[in-house]
């Protein structure tokens, strides 16, 4: 939902960028009103999705979030962990659960596949923890600190680090293969769920050579810097 929201948002910025680099401001207020609109749809997303995230995380990671990307992440993370936690009974307890297992794969067992996955977003996750910037950093810098950078990055390779655990041998097989037990639901809601939040992925950069370089601060001087994340 956030994914599409952005695009509709940045759908509506394009138009609104085109009429002001015309200079005939009338059309505007169609696009702006729906942006408008949007946007506080968005926040309302947001602001659910923020209190779900640190309700089910708040332990690790406390109660503020420095940034879009990061609140993605830790969705990403809270599902996937539920969902693992899901699967090793089903896995335990299931029938013909061996056609799971890739032949030739370097696991054993499937619980290894699952460890593997939860190993991994461990990993990723205590990185993020290790670059995460204050909230009021976050919301008030006018430009990017080196603070604001690295947490940027961190976010970006942990984006890459989840795609790169769907993309292991063992796991991509483990995900197709329960996907397509539909008579094993429990088993296949659960991989079907985990498959979703391992391809989520957010443009969490603020890339400022980028935004100087359009049309309407050319034209128009100084504009405010957006914050993507």
């Amino acid at each position: 939902m956030l994914e599409s929201q952005l695009i509709y948002v940045r759908h509506h910025c394009i138009r609104l960028e085109y009429i002001l680099n015309q200079r005939n401001l009338i059309p505007s207020a169609e696009p702006t009103l729906v942006l408008h609109d949007v946007l506080d749809r968005l926040a309302q997303t947001i602001v659910g999705l923020e209190s779900r995230v640190v309700m089910l995380d708040n332990r690790i990671f406390g109660a503020a979030v420095g940034s879009l990307g990061e609140l993605l992440l830790r969705a990403q993370t809270a599902v996937i962990t539920l969902q693992l936690q899901r699967l090793r009974p089903v896995l335990r307890y299931g029938e013909h659960k061996e056609d799971l297992l890739l032949e030739g794969s370097q696991y054993r067992t499937l619980e290894e596949v699952i460890d593997f996955m939860d190993m991994k977003i461990r990993r990723i996750n205590a990185v993020v923890l290790g670059h995460r910037i204050p909230w009021r950093i976050s919301h008030e810098a006018s430009v990017p600190t080196v603070q604001q950078q690295l947490h940027h990055r961190a976010i970006r390779n942990a984006q890459n680090g989840m795609r790169s655990i769907a993309d292991a041998p063992g796991v991509a097989h483990l995900l197709r293969a329960g996907i397509m037990r539909s008579d094993w639901p429990e088993l296949q809601s659960a991989c079907a769920h985990i498959a979703t939040m391992f391809v989520i992925s957010l443009d969490v950069g603020m890339d400022h050579a980028l935004f100087l370089s359009r049309s309407v601060v050319r034209q128009y001087g100084t504009v405010e810097s957006p914050t993507w994340s």
